[in-house]
């Protein structure tokens, strides 16, 4: 859906509403490209992130890193199955072997490795592989803290 709306800025012209975020894509005069198209230079346009939140610039952070898939993937299955689930289940042994903390590092690690053995999006790969970065943390600190 798009929206025209007054500028707020000399140059900003257009808006894009996507669900709750909302980016400006604006012109600058030197931001022009040398790029002809049918006999035209065509400007670029850029999106300014005034508004965007922490979670939205993520997520396009994540959507730009498709290019680098392949290497998302190689480092999410590293990292969570080689270094993370065995570090995690290490610290798990090691405070009293509690079956409950059990759960979420294998559950973190199992849903990490189908992701990224399904072939999803980065968008959906990289904050998935955070998560479990942040749910096999939480788990080690609960061993220390709780047994």
């Amino acid at each position: 859906m798009i929206h025209v709306i007054k500028p707020i800025r000399k140059y900003d012209f257009l808006c894009f509403r996507k669900s709750t975020i909302m980016s400006t894509i604006s012109f600058t005069p030197e931001s022009t490209s040398t790029k002809v198209v049918h006999g035209a230079t065509e400007p670029k346009l850029r999106e300014s992130n005034s508004q965007v939140g922490y979670w939205a610039r993520f997520i396009n952070f994540a959507t730009a890193q498709e290019r680098n898939r392949f290497g998302w993937l190689a480092a999410a299955i590293t990292l969570q199955g080689c270094v993370l689930a065995p570090l995690t289940l290490f610290a798990i042994i090691s405070n009293g072997n509690p079956f409950i903390l059990w759960i979420p590092c294998i559950a973190v690690f199992t849903v990490t490795e189908i992701v990224n053995l399904a072939a999803m999006p980065t968008r959906i790969t990289i904050p998935i592989l955070f998560a479990g970065i942040i749910i096999d943390a939480l788990v080690v600190l609960a061993c220390f803290t709780l047994y």
